[in-house]
């Protein structure tokens, strides 16, 4: 048996919870049933589906997020990361170890919602329910521990890790799929298919596959996470393959587009570009600025090392490369003539597109010169605020002394054309300048003596 899992279980699965818990979940079940009046009425299985909500997702999440961080306050980590265990064993050791005891308490609560069955669902149909179910609360819980080893990593030059932001997340990325699965009954509900790349699915099993989906990578994730835990270098394959994957499945779902872009190629190339920009922002928010990976990329680069450059390249750039590559895309595919009532017309895409490229430089580059900073503890939080002022507080100040004009300028709209591309520019331009600046200073400080 996986060492970390036994470890955990024999910490967790104590004999005074091993009773209690079957106790107290029976005696909730009784109540619920004598509520209804019969099995089938629906109340036991209201009774369980809840509970097994607030165990699975909102007591697992909190457990999985503070599998690591609490190794790490009690000053075990280090001990643990000498020993001859593996990634991928101490990955699945500490997901499923931290939540054996909330699992126990969720099996049994999906046992009695199978037993009740309010919607006489077929014995295919409440399979695929239960495995929807199970996917999500373990999706949850996987997040969690994905957020938590990622922000792990950032405080290693200090400051305080909040398992309740971990456990947010995941609750948050587990409740969809959780609702989602409810409402996607095969009978009596308005949501009966979902439409991917025109094809028409049963929502259950779109729910299910889109589930299993985002378990895969957020395993997979944690499994390259725990790699460079154990000093292992990991290659950027694994993180190409999820953001060629993430841009397909929102480029699927690009039809809903249509109307306000036109018809064609153009809306998936929108929505998949958009997607590589919004995981832009996400890898350099949560990346860390390395000076010595940092150093080394460059090196790389001038010795035209095309295996050390894509070894040591952050996956904030090759995500900012690719879209680059998605927004050239877009301006490619733009339908020669808008069509009456459509936000994009042709003249108009290609200086949006431009800014919209110019704005993503000028924040990355700004959460950039933050991160380069090692004395200062709240990068992050400092380029929230940043970012909030740039793009909301600023523009609504201008506009409300009635500088509408100006404030356009801040934001990637159509109307300025090339002049506001210009303007937008500069912005980057700038924020490369303070970048360089900020670089080196991180390396007068790096620097030996």
């Amino acid at each position: 048996m996986n060492p970390e899992l036994r470890r955990n279980i024999w910490l967790e699965l104590s004999p005074q919870r091993l009773i209690a818990l079957p106790l107290i979940l029976a005696v909730t079940f009784a109540l619920a049933v004598g509520v209804g009046g019969k099995l089938g009425s629906g109340h036991l299985a209201i009774a369980a589906a809840t509970i097994y909500w607030l165990l699975a997702i909102v007591w697992g999440s909190r457990l999985a997020g503070d599998a690591v961080a609490s190794e790490i306050a009690a000053r075990t980590w280090d001990s643990q990361r000498l020993t001859p265990i593996g990634p991928w064993t101490m990955a699945v050791g500490k997901l499923t170890g931290s939540t054996v005891f909330a699992w126990l308490g969720a099996g049994i609560c999906l046992s009695a919602y199978v037993l009740d069955n309010p919607e006489r669902l077929k014995a295919a149909e409440m399979a695929k329910l239960v495995l929807a179910l199970a996917v999500a609360a373990l999706s949850a819980q996987a997040f969690a521990l994905l957020t938590s080893l990622q922000v792990l990593r950032l405080r290693r030059r200090g400051g305080a890790v909040r398992t309740t932001a971990f456990q947010l997340l995941g609750i948050m990325s587990g409740s969809l799929p959780f609702v989602a699965a409810f409402l996607s009954f095969p009978a009596g509900t308005a949501i009966v298919n979902v439409s991917w790349f025109g094809y028409a699915f049963v929502a259950l099993d779109f729910v299910l596959f889109s589930s299993l989906l985002f378990l895969g990578f957020t395993l997979l994730g944690i499994y390259h996470l725990m790699r460079l835990e154990l000093l292992q270098r990991n290659h950027p394959w694994a993180w190409l393959a999820f953001l060629a994957v993430a841009m397909a499945y929102a480029a699927g779902h690009a039809d809903m587009l249509g109307r306000a872009t036109g018809s064609g190629a153009f809306p998936a190339a929108l929505a998949a570009s958009a997607t590589a920009a919004l995981l832009t922002y996400v890898m350099a928010f949560l990346e860390p600025k390395d000076v010595v990976q940092l150093r080394q990329l460059g090196q790389a680069l001038r010795e035209a090392d095309l295996a050390g450059v894509l070894a040591r390249m952050p996956r904030w750039g090759l995500t900012f490369i690719i879209a680059l590559g998605g927004a050239a895309s877009v301006v490619a595919l733009a339908p020669e003539h808008g069509a009456a009532g459509t936000v994009l017309r042709y003249g108009q895409i290609g200086p949006v597109v431009a800014s919209a490229c110019c704005l993503l430089a000028r924040d990355v580059a700004l959460l950039l010169s933050l991160g380069l900073d090692s004395r200062s503890r709240r990068g992050e939080a400092a380029a929230v605020v940043y970012l909030m002022v740039l793009y909301l507080v600023l523009p609504g100040l201008l506009s409300v002394v009635g500088l509408r004009d100006v404030a356009r300028l801040l934001l990637p709209v159509p109307g300025w054309g090339w002049p506001g591309v210009l303007a937008h520019g500069a912005q980057a331009a700038a924020a490369l300048a303070i970048v360089s600046l900020a670089w080196r200073a991180a390396r007068r400080r790096a620097a030996p003596g």
